[in-house]
């Protein structure tokens, strides 16, 4: 079955908004009990329901993403390489990223 190639970077922005307000949701869900102990006993539970979902949402995003990558990882999923402040201030000479 052939099915038309998506431009690089086509499914981070479909799912761009999504987790953004996914991560909006699990700040929300995490600091309300914090915030507020005295919080009822279902809410509390709520609170934590969504958290664990959104953890889950998270993990699913990343596991597709790996799996539409390629044999060497590279399409999908970021790696430390592309993040400048994670590289070591020698990895030009050493080839390190974060020593």
């Amino acid at each position: 079955m052939n099915r038309p190639t998506e431009p690089a970077g086509e499914p981070e922005k479909r799912t761009e908004w999504p987790l953004l307000a996914a991560a909006l949701l699990f700040l929300v869900a995490y600091a309300a009990p914090i915030i507020d102990p005295g919080l009822p006993r279902s809410t509390r539970q709520a609170a934590g329901w969504t958290v664990t979902g959104t953890w889950a949402l998270f993990a699913v995003d990343y596991l597709v993403r790996l799996g539409l990558s390629g044999p060497d990882g590279s399409s999908s999923v970021s790696t430390r390489s592309t993040w400048p402040w994670s590289r070591c201030p020698c990895s030009d000479r050493c080839g390190y990223y974060a020593c």
